[in-house]
């Protein structure tokens, strides 16, 4: 069975990381009268990560082989779908609606590479795999970011 460096492994749990970071500050700025404080919305957008977390950590590690980026990847894809879910319900301040569309793109763009990264282990090619390990590691900076320009404690702050 093709193997991935370890290397490729910590990559794995950057990945986490940073699509973590980037759920976080995916939550719709919707308009309207029920926004949440900026202390509310910490506390409900760090409970949310936290839960996220709690799910895909596990998950990166001992990643070694294609089988594991694939399992990886699909708890991740799976628990990013319910964070992004739970997010959209939450109606940030104000002042984090300019963040939060940039944060939307940046989701989306984090999105399409954990299915990137399922479909080349699920077709155990580890070149594609470790390219797009890559591509979302040089992304990590961003997302790490994002969330600290939303205040956020749990979120956005590294593994």
């Amino acid at each position: 069975m093709t193997t991935v460096s370890r290397a490729g492994a910590a990559v794995a749990l950057t990945a986490a990381v940073a699509l973590t970071a980037a759920l976080v500050a995916a939550g719709c700025g919707g308009g309207g009268d029920n926004r949440l404080s900026q202390s509310e919305f910490q506390q409900k957008a760090d409970a949310i990560c936290q839960k996220s977390r709690n799910e895909i950590l596990p998950a990166s590690k001992n990643v070694k082989t294609l089988t594991d980026v694939k399992k990886y990847a699909g708890v991740a894809a799976f628990s990013t779908a319910a964070e992004l879910k739970a997010l959209q319900g939450l109606k940030p301040p104000k002042d984090k609606e300019a963040t939060f569309k940039q944060a939307q793109a940046f989701l989306a763009d984090q999105g399409r590479s954990a299915q990137a990264l399922y479909n080349a282990a699920a077709a155990n090619d580890a070149a594609k795999a470790k390219q797009v390990l890559a591509g979302v590691q040089q992304k990590t900076a961003q997302g790490k970011a994002l969330g600290q320009q939303l205040g956020l404690k749990v979120c956005g702050q590294g593994g």
